[in-house]
């Protein structure tokens, strides 16, 4: 059985990024989406 095949096409991981820093956060320690999607803008 395979777990993919059974998930909706939005809920299916497309890509994803191995990093050895950690993300930027806010002091309630949630990640800034915004600005971590903004460094990767920068970065390619």
């Amino acid at each position: 059985m395979c777990i993919i095949t059974e998930l909706a096409g939005h809920s299916r991981v497309k890509d994803f990024i191995v990093s050895q820093e950690e993300f930027p956060k806010t002091t309630t320690r949630k990640i800034k989406r915004f600005e971590v999607a903004t460094n990767l803008l920068k970065s390619c």
